[in-house]
């Protein structure tokens, strides 16, 4: 008799807790990182990749040819050279699953819970990570390179060291001119920087450094010199990346580890200089096996497409602490 009294007294017990607890009427869910690669912001991106291709080519149009001032007796007269080369891209798909049980289904219709759209959801998500991924990081094992690490962008390593207090706002200013003016001359005046990726401490650092006589900021300063149509500026935004930050170069292969240096990244707007291509994600119909609905679904992308690495430029600056 003690004993079943104690087992009924626990029941009543965990009876009286859940009777103490109020479940909240809305469903949170968990918060990520910005997936700005996959959404194609920062990094142009457009629908139109094949389902089923594995390359995609680029068709490059150049000419080399000198006119010359014709001279009465001359016949020697120049002719121009056309040539077409191609430069190819790898096209990947992307593939996931998702599954649930029958008993799960009825539970969660019972819960009011649609747990077909809530897997549905999970799944377009980790599609979209692993494009964000490719498209920053490229794919060291498929021979894919990414935004942050094309073999043919430029990449100045620099000692400037934002965080020491010997660092004045005009050394802040001069570093960032240095870096577009690179571009400009390195393209002949043919590029300019719409976009500048750096890690969030730097921001902040730009965001708060004055200007001695001054109320405006060095990101004030930079952007209304560099972003001003009047004089050509095409400098549209400097935003904080997380993919910018050392640990996370380091762990996706762009730097060794022990490196720690965060890479800044200096990019244009123009997609023909820099893109991707893809195709939204597709779900086959649902198979029953069992007990258990099984569904499957996949997506298209190409590795970061740079045609003018020149447009762009890599810098690598001591970890801002």
């Amino acid at each position: 008799m003690t004993t079943g009294f104690r087992t009924d007294a626990a029941k009543a017990g965990t009876f009286l807790t859940r009777q103490l607890e109020q479940l909240l009427p809305k469903l949170y869910e968990k918060k990520y990182p910005n997936l700005w690669a996959a959404k194609g912001e920062y990094l142009p991106a457009t629908g139109d990749l094949e389902e089923g291709a594995e390359t995609v080519v680029a068709e490059v149009l150049s000419s080399v040819g000198e006119a010359k001032i014709l001279s009465p007796d001359s016949d020697d007269i120049p002719m121009v050279q056309v040539g077409l080369e191609e430069d190819k891209f790898k096209a990947f798909c992307i593939v996931i699953g998702f599954q649930y049980s029958i008993p799960e289904l009825k539970k969660a219709a019972k819960a009011g819970r649609p747990i077909r759209t809530t897997r549905m959801n999970a799944s377009n998500r980790a599609m979209q990570e692993k494009v964000h991924k490719l498209a920053v990081f490229g794919s060291a094992k498929h021979g894919a390179s990414g935004f942050f690490n094309n073999p043919h962008v430029p990449v100045i390593d620099s000692t400037y060291n934002a965080a020491d207090p010997a660092t004045t706002a005009q050394d802040h200013i001069d570093f960032i001119s240095d870096v577009i003016t690179s571009v400009q001359s390195g393209s002949n005046l043919t590029e300019g920087i719409a976009t500048m990726g750096v890690p969030i401490k730097l921001h902040n650092i730009w965001r708060k450094a004055l200007i001695p006589g001054t109320s405006d900021t060095v990101l004030d300063h930079v952007l209304n010199t560099f972003g001003d149509p009047r004089t050509k500026g095409t400098l549209k935004q400097i935003v904080p990346l997380n993919e910018t930050q050392s640990q996370l170069l380091e762990k996706h292969g762009v730097h060794a580890p022990g490196t720690n240096k965060d890479r800044l990244i200096f990019a244009p707007a123009d997609p023909e200089a820099i893109s991707r291509k893809f195709y939204p994600a597709i779900y086959m119909e649902p198979q029953l096996q069992l007990l258990n609905w099984t569904t499957i679904g996949y997506c298209g992308t190409t590795e970061t497409i740079c045609e003018y690495p020149l447009s762009l430029r890599y810098v690598d600056i001591p970890k801002v602490l």
